[in-house]
């Protein structure tokens, strides 16, 4: 058992069956035009990954302006989401694939353990988070992790409705809809730093 960062392992070795897709969330957005995104990396089929626990995300730290709010945004996020799910929000995991590694912002696992939901965490909605989550990270988390169901999600602080989706959007009430939203859907939940204000622990 490891109980490091609030996770049990043991969990993780049981074979779980996989969940049905559910009914889908609020649908408040058409198909948009597929438009070119700025993140590149894209994995395709995986041969084999791994989730490696005690080992988590150490990133360089930002210089320009807008990392830097980026990356204050996206620790308070995690810090608020981790007190709102407990040990079931796992923050910056390492996964490493093919040779290669990444480390996802977040998973959120549902209260059956059966499944889980990728979180991207952007300070500006953009095109970007729906190409990190669909063409990059899930197909790692699945070849990783076969015993889940995997679902996607992006947080932000500003929803910009001109960024262009390949799929339409679902916005989300509370991070725990994105397990009973259907995967044709871009699961999105805005927080905003004012929300982030009240938790009194963020300030």
């Amino acid at each position: 058992m490891n109980l490091e960062n609030g996770v049990d392992e043991e969990r993780f070795s049981a074979s779980f069956e996989r969940l049905p897709k559910r009914a889908n969330s609020r649908e408040l957005e058409e198909p948009a035009a597929l438009v070119h995104s700025y993140f590149k990396r894209e994995v395709g089929s995986v041969a084999r990954a791994q989730l490696h626990f005690g080992e988590y995300s150490n990133l360089p730290k930002p210089t320009s302006l807008a990392a830097k709010n980026g990356v204050r945004y996206e620790k308070k996020v995690l810090s608020h989401l981790s007190r709102q799910f407990g040990n079931r929000l796992l923050a910056g995991p390492l996964f490493t694939f093919d040779g290669k590694r990444c480390f996802p912002d977040a998973l959120l696992f549902s209260k059956d353990w059966k499944a889980l939901c990728i979180l991207e965490v952007k300070f500006r909605h953009t095109g970007d988070a729906w190409w990190q989550l669909n063409r990059f990270y899930a197909p790692i988390v699945r070849a990783a992790l076969p015993m889940f169901e995997v679902f996607t999600a992006e947080a932000t602080a500003n929803y910009d409705p001109s960024q262009k989706l390949p799929s339409p959007v679902a916005f989300l009430d509370n991070l725990e809809q994105s397990f009973e939203t259907r995967e044709t859907f871009h699961c999105l939940h805005v927080l905003s730093e004012r929300e982030l204000r009240y938790d009194r622990d963020l300030v």
